[in-house]
């Protein structure tokens, strides 16, 4: 329902246009932040990959299937990449 409700919010024109303006402004303080912060979270945290030709499939999080060499994962919320709240 509360998704729904949402879904109502933001259709209605005047509301898309109070939103594109807000984004811009923050988007315009920092692209980088803004990517983080706003974007990564609404990414899929999974992906599925194929492991060979057999078809044998596993699920992997896209942190484990393309890791930055030498890096680990911080756990969600603490790798200080993003304000609180």
């Amino acid at each position: 329902m509360a998704l729904a409700s949402l879904d109502r919010l933001v259709a209605k024109k005047k509301n898309q246009k109070a939103l594109m303006e807000a984004l811009q402004v923050e988007f315009k303080k920092d692209p980088v932040g803004f990517f983080k912060c706003l974007i990564m979270p609404l990414l899929p945290k999974e992906s599925k990959v194929t492991l060979d030709h057999d078809g044998i499939v596993e699920w992997k999080t896209l942190v484990e299937a393309f890791p930055k060499p030498g890096a680990t994962a911080a756990p969600p919320g603490e790798d200080g990449l993003c304000p609180p709240g």
